[in-house]
């Protein structure tokens, strides 16, 4: 398995100078908790529910006016396509990040991965050799 068969994709996008506001409207378009902030298609950064909360209003700003520019984590993390989920988990864990961009060979944005997604299929991954294990046991178990 590979990350962008967990990724959303397409990701959800934010232009860097949209506000804070328009960013609230696209996470509850997408049903997503961030997004990706793009400016001339390039990633520059990332923007959780969290970074609204905190930066913009925890601190009492309008968020029709602050930028998304302003408030973003940047740099974004990213990984490719082909990505291993236990790559992409490594990656997300020593960063400290609940999120992270998958950008094709020209790094464009082609997915959002979240750590709720990447955990869930490792749940799945090992729930499925524990399975096989038992499985093997059980056979091993009735011939001897």
């Amino acid at each position: 398995m590979k990350v962008l068969d967990l990724a959303q994709s397409p990701p959800p996008t934010i232009d860097a100078e949209a506000t804070a506001q328009k960013a609230a409207r696209v996470f509850r378009k997408s049903q997503s908790g961030a997004a990706l902030v793009v400016s001339r298609g390039r990633l520059v950064g990332m923007l959780s529910e969290r970074d609204i909360v905190l930066r913009v209003v925890g601190k009492g700003l309008d968020p029709h006016k602050v930028r998304v520019a302003s408030i973003m984590s940047k740099p974004a993390e990213w990984v490719g396509p082909d990505a291993t989920p236990e790559a992409a988990f490594d990656l997300m864990a020593v960063n400290h990040i609940r999120h992270l961009a998958v950008l094709d060979s020209k790094e464009r944005p082609v997915g959002l991965l979240s750590m709720r997604r990447v955990a869930a299929a490792r749940i799945e991954s090992a729930s499925d050799q524990l399975r096989s294990l038992e499985a093997l046991a059980g056979v091993g178990a009735a011939g001897d």
